[in-house]
């Protein structure tokens, strides 16, 4: 008598090109009542997701409701899908089904963190906080002026109202996050526009370090401040803002966060030969010394590096790396 305990019959490791790895949800942890958030889906068409998918995916959102354009999208590799809530909760932000399908035992991300539930992507919505938005920059480049909200929902439009008068001078902290990769070894830069101020480090946690911004009326007849932010490095961090409030404020506290993605200016190119003799030839003719045979092989160092000036013409020149 034959028995076979234990029996489990599984999907083949051997994907389909059609078929989804898995998906990553990325979104800031907080939204305002008073307007939608931004929520950025990736298609993954491999485990560590440095390919997405190169047809499109139609994706069923959750929750079900609040989705500008409704649950059920289409994206291309990626997209940034907006959600709204107009009364302070917490929202558990999944993904619920999509064609093409994701392979079998598929475990999406948020955040980078592995999903087993939905309860590990929350995005919670307040009806008060600041509202700002960072340019994606080069590394070293100083995004431009960032215009800086501070808003709370008003009950009756559900509209951002601003809640700091013009003419006004507050302190705002900030502090940073290292999103992707996870770690690093630079500081995000921050600095007032008004008033002028010279770049400062942000802080690696809260309660953030202070800058003093100077809130108006600007063109939009909105109250905002503006700052600036800089890295020096390259990579997907996050910039977290915080007023306390104190005297007429006392009591008030206002969040805010956002992400974005700092790249290289280029790369500096370095042929060198079994001498370490640099391959560089800066007359461009017969003038410059023999490198090699041909059919010799030979060394190229690449280097990322960071930005220098808009009118830079040669990126191993005065630049610095950008070591994530």
């Amino acid at each position: 008598i034959h028995e076979i305990v234990g029996l489990q019959v599984c999907a083949s490791s051997i994907l389909s090109v059609n078929q989804v790895d898995h998906f990553e949800i990325q979104h800031d942890g907080e939204g305002l009542t008073c307007e939608a958030e931004n929520v950025t889906i990736r298609a993954c068409a491999n485990a560590d997701c440095s390919i997405l998918m190169s047809v499109p995916v139609d994706v069923t959102l959750s929750p079900i409701t609040g989705w500008v354009g409704g649950n059920v999208q289409t994206i291309d590799g990626s997209g940034v899908i907006q959600l709204r809530q107009t009364t302070a909760a917490t929202i558990p932000v999944n993904i619920s089904n999509s064609t093409p399908g994701a392979k079998p035992f598929s475990i999406n991300k948020c955040n980078g963190n592995n999903m087993s539930s939905g309860s590990n992507c929350n995005l919670s919505f307040v009806d008060t906080g600041l509202l700002f938005d960072v340019p994606n920059l080069l590394a070293s480049k100083p995004s431009g002026s960032v215009r800086l909200r501070a808003v709370r929902n008003d009950n009756n439009t559900n509209t951002c109202t601003s809640l700091i008068p013009p003419g006004s001078t507050r302190d705002i902290s900030f502090w940073y996050g290292y999103t992707s990769p996870g770690s690093g070894t630079r500081n995000v830069e921050v600095r007032s526009v008004s008033p002028s101020g010279g770049f400062v480090n942000a802080a690696t946690t809260a309660p953030g370090t202070i800058v003093p911004l100077l809130f108006q009326t600007d063109a939009f007849g909105e109250v905002s401040a503006n700052f600036e932010a800089r890295y020096n490095d390259a990579g997907q961090m996050l910039l977290n803002a915080r007023y306390t409030g104190s005297g007429a404020d006392a009591g008030v506290v206002l969040n805010g966060s956002d992400s974005f993605v700092s790249t290289p200016a280029g790369f500096c190119v370095r042929a060198i030969n079994s001498a370490n003799v640099s391959g560089a030839c800066p007359t461009a003719d017969s003038t410059c010394n023999a490198f090699v045979a041909a059919g010799v092989p030979f060394t190229v160092n690449v280097t990322p590096v960071a930005w220098e000036s808009n009118s830079d013409a040669d990126f191993c020149t005065g630049n610095g790396n950008t070591p994530n």
